[in-house]
């Protein structure tokens, strides 16, 4: 999810509305760029977090906060594993792009 602090408190953008807003983004790669498997690439995109649940476990700071993913200092091997094994659902282009990104952090 992504969380943006404002005037009246935090603007939530939760990860399916995130995944079809970086979907709409895509799709105006300029053709000439495209990726070979460009619309395994949009699904891909248009589904990269529609299994991650904001509601289950705890996603705040001490201070209350929505925690920020970027500074987790340790990586929750088992929530890997579980996300990998839900992707291969949606293919094995999901699951490649999955471990590209996550050997790249």
């Amino acid at each position: 999810m992504i969380a943006n602090l404002h005037q009246q408190g935090w603007e939530v953008i939760y990860h399916r509305a995130h995944a079809l807003l970086a979907a709409q983004i895509a799709g105006h790669w300029h053709s000439e760029k495209r990726p070979l498997r460009w619309l395994e690439t949009i699904a891909a995109i248009s589904h990269h977090d529609d299994l991650e649940k904001e509601w289950e476990g705890n996603h705040l700071t001490e201070a209350g906060a929505p925690l920020d993913f970027t500074l987790a200092t340790k990586t929750d091997v088992t929530k890997l594993q579980q996300l990998t094994q839900n992707a291969r659902y949606r293919g094995r282009w999901v699951v490649m792009l999955f471990y590209a990104y996550e050997l790249s952090q």
